[in-house]
Formats: structure tokens, C-alpha cells, sequence
């Protein structure tokens, strides 16, 4: 029997490295790693049979669904999101599904969808949230990192504002332009997009801090157009996970970033996007309990979890929630039994 981890890069012309990350934290259970399975094409998989963790998101293809007998699944930390949810609950899917129950889900919306299907069900949380078993670091920590900090243009005359606000701090603003800038986005966009996030941040965070951090962006098609194999993307989310974890501070809209932190004891603000459509708030059910958040409301931050009264810098004392343990701990119990190793 093989040992394989999930693949999200074909069929899709973005990658979101956070699928890489949570490969990566499965990869912590697998005695070797044989190969990868595509999440978009799991209906077609005609490899050798192997064992697959099938955390993740569930799926911008699901015509490609359910997977095929070859693939051994163990079903913890699943999304299914609304634009699968019709395929997903069909009569073949469901009894797919029952064979494998009880079946970990990394949101509550998830759980009890598949509840009122007759799914056994249970809220797990997310793989990433193991990282701390192989990538935790103990040594002193450094550096503040950005990682796809939430800021919208909603129009003309708003692009049109943070433009001409940028003019004089042009200097700082294109410094920060160089960092946030995402493959594809505009001269002028990106200046925009830069300008607002200088101008409303810097009323939270010092000013040294946004321009000595770290801005890394985990979704871009760079990560399709510049790794040729999975194995190249699989190590770029283990340098992110290394990275994050010597961290002294991250502040992020990634969920694959924040909880990836939590598991590596990193201090991290997680920052949610209030303007966000229910595609992507239904993933958020019992996540969200477990963090620090900071919302994002057009120009304004506030939160209920942090003091933000004095501006942040590396050395604010953020103290991360512990009630992420508890399901850390029986996810790894639960793979290693999957795995063979025992509890």
C-alpha cells in the first residue's frame, strides 16, 4: 500500500499554497511519501492504491467526485463548500461518505450538513494545526510578517482617493507596493491597493513595523508558473512553515497561515475580512473560535481580542488562544492509528 498527499495544481489556474501547507502537515503521519493524488481528479485516479488524508477543501471540480476505490481515504478536516455542497450531498456521494464515518470536518458548517444527511460527523479542525509536532522552534524569535493582509478598492472614486493620497508618501507607498504586489494587478492598482493599506494600517501598527515586515502572498498563479512538480511546492510551503515559525509576530487573512501559527506557537492576528461572501465565511464556523481576530471593515480595524488602543510592533505581548490543542491532539492520534502507528 502506498502513502500519498493531496495535489490541488491542476485545473486550477491559481494555487493557493495553504493546500501545500496542509499536505504538508499530513506528510507528519506518512512513514514515506510515495507520491500525490489531484484533488480535482480524484474520480479518475487509476494509480496504485494508496492511503490518502483527505483534509482540505472540497472542490472547485466536483464532477470529479466521489474518489475513486483505489484511494483508501481518511476523511478529517474536510470542507465542503457551497459551490460543491449539491454535488457533494447527492445519493452516491452520501453512501461514499458513510463508509468512511465518523467523518472529521474542519468547520462547523460542514459537520452539520453532513449530520442532517445521516453522516456521522464531527468538528475536528484543521491538519495544519499539527505543525508544531516536527516544525515548532524553541529558538529566539524575529520579524513581523504580513501574509495577505485584507484591503479592497470598491471603486473608481475610491482608487481614485488612495491615488492621490499616495503622493505624498510616495516613497513608502511604492516600497510597500513592491511587497504587496501580486502577479497580474496593474501599475496604478497596485499603487492604489498600497496606499490604502499604508494609510488605514499605520493606524494600528507602527509605522516601523509595516515598513520592516515581511509580505508574503500565498495565493498566486506564481506558484503554478514557477514550480514544475509538486515536490517544489511542497518544500516552498515547508519554507513558509519554517519562516512563520520563528516568527515574532504574523498578521494574515490566510486561515492557512494563522493556523498553521497557532500549532508552530507563533503569535498571529488573524484578520477577517467582514466584506467577505458566504463561499468563503461558511469555512470559518469553529475556526474562528480559536483565534485572535482583528475584523477588517473598509477602513477601519476593531476587535474584541486585542487592545487596539496602542499600535502593534514586534514586541506587543499577544498571547495565542490554547483552544486549539485539544484538536491538534486528536488529529494526530487519529492519523497515527490510520497510519498503523498506534495511538
Amino acid at each position: 500500500m502506498k502513502h500519498c498527499l493531496l495535489a490541488v495544481s491542476r485545473r486550477v489556474k491559481s494555487i493557493n499554497i495553504g493546500d501545500y501547507i496542509q499536505a504538508l502537515a499530513s506528510s507528519q503521519f506518512l512513514p514515506h511519501v510515495d507520491g500525490f493524488v489531484e484533488r480535482e481528479e480524484l474520480r479518475n485516479y487509476d494509480g496504485d492504491e494508496c492511503k490518502v488524508i483527505m483534509n482540505g477543501w472540497y472542490m472547485h471540480f466536483p464532477t470529479a467526485w466521489p474518489p475513486a476505490p483505489k484511494i483508501h481515504p481518511l476523511f478529517v478536516a474536510l470542507h465542503i463548500n457551497l459551490l460543491a455542497k449539491e454535488r457533494m450531498l447527492m445519493e452516491d456521494s452520501l453512501a461514499y461518505l458513510k463508509q468512511y464515518e465518523p467523518i472529521g470536518c474542519r468547520d462547523t458548517a460542514t459537520r452539520d450538513m453532513l449530520l442532517a444527511h445521516g453522516i456521522e460527523a464531527y468538528f475536528s479542525g484543521c491538519m495544519t494545526l499539527t505543525l508544531g509536532i516536527k516544525y515548532k522552534y524553541d529558538g529566539p524569535r524575529e520579524g513581523v510578517y504580513f501574509v495577505d493582509p485584507v484591503v479592497h478598492l470598491s471603486s473608481k472614486v475610491e482608487k481614485l482617493i488612495w491615488l492621490l493620497r499616495a503622493v505624498p508618501c510616495l516613497g513608502k507607498v511604492m516600497r510597500l507596493r513592491g511587497r504587496l504586489h501580486k502577479r497580474g494587478q496593474s501599475f496604478a492598482y497596485s499603487i492604489e491597493l498600497a496606499s490604502k493599506f499604508y494609510h488605514v494600517y499605520r493606524r494600528y501598527f507602527t509605522e516601523d513595523t509595516l515598513m520592516s515586515a515581511t509580505y508574503t502572498i500565498q495565493e498566486s498563479p506564481a506558484y503554478k508558473e514557477d514550480y514544475s512538480t509538486e515536490e517544489e511546492r511542497l518544500s516552498v510551503a515547508e519554507c513558509l512553515v519554517k519562516a512563520y515559525s520563528r516568527a515574532s509576530l504574523v498578521v494574515t487573512s490566510r486561515i492557512h497561515c494563522a493556523l498553521p501559527c497557532l500549532g508552530l506557537e507563533t503569535p498571529v492576528l488573524y484578520l477577517y475580512d467582514d466584506a467577505q461572501g458566504e463561499v468563503s465565511s461558511c469555512r470559518m464556523g469553529g475556526l474562528i473560535d480559536l483565534f485572535n481576530i482583528i475584523h477588517v471593515d473598509g477602513r477601519r480595524l476593531y476587535s474584541s481580542d486585542v487592545d487596539l488602543s496602542s499600535k502593534i510592533d514586534a514586541r506587543t505581548p499577544i498571547r495565542n488562544k490554547d483552544t486549539w490543542r485539544p484538536y491538534a491532539h486528536a488529529l494526530a492520534q487519529r492519523c497515527r492509528q490510520f497510519m498503523g502507528q498506534g495511538a
